[in-house]
């Protein structure tokens, strides 16, 4: 079985929020407004009661684990490399965060629908990650270790977070639409969130410097 490929992320949100993040504002080809993050695009005022995603080459598969899959076209894939676009100077999705009431449940879900699972991390007070690839971007999935909730709850797409090649820069931008920036758990590598409550914008957001 191939590895899914994700290709676009679904919001019902305006875009004027994401403009205010520092995203630059495309328009498809059937005029949905997007933003594309490198390889990955964004799809705005989708009608969509949760963040939604697709995959490359994926048919007849309405939800993972409770997040809808949509459907986009192989079409839509954006082109990855270092320059950007966006004010906020980003180029890349980093990685995508799963938010699961119960990893027992959620990762043998990934599994059978062709995901991988690469690295599993303790990280404190009852809580675990497990990532896996979707193409260039990373899953990173989070929930306990020991799962207290009802089965019944859903996972859900929690946040994104986004490769720039200037975060300084970005500060500067977007001003008090940005947070603090500081040092990542990632060795070597600094973050800042973005304000999106304030901005409307579904999806938490963190800016962050790239690897290596």
């Amino acid at each position: 079985m191939t590895t899914p490929e994700l290709l676009t992320i679904d919001v019902a949100d305006a875009p004027d929020g994401w403009a205010a993040a520092g995203f630059t504002i495309g328009e498809a080809a059937d005029g949905t407004p997007v933003v594309d993050i490198g390889a990955i695009r964004i799809r705005l005022q989708q009608p969509v009661s949760t963040t939604s995603w697709s995959f490359a080459d994926v048919e007849n598969l309405d939800d993972i684990d409770g997040v809808p899959v949509t459907t986009a076209s192989s079409a839509e894939r954006g082109e990855e490399g270092p320059e950007s676009d966006h004010p906020n100077g980003s180029f890349h999705l980093d990685h995508v965060v799963m938010i699961s009431p119960d990893l027992r449940r959620t990762v043998p879900t990934l599994e059978a629908n062709g995901f991988e699972v690469r690295r599993r991390r303790d990280i404190g007070k009852g809580r675990e990650q497990v990532f896996l690839w979707t193409g260039p971007t990373i899953i990173e999935l989070v929930g306990p270790t020991a799962p207290t909730e009802p089965k019944v709850i859903p996972s859900d797409l929690w946040g994104l977070a986004v490769s720039t090649n200037d975060i300084d820069g970005a500060a500067k931008t977007l001003g008090e639409n940005l947070g603090r920036v500081k040092d990542a758990v990632q060795p070597g590598r600094r973050i800042a969130t973005v304000r999106t409550t304030d901005l409307a914008i579904t999806p938490t957001i963190a800016l962050m410097t790239p690897h290596g």
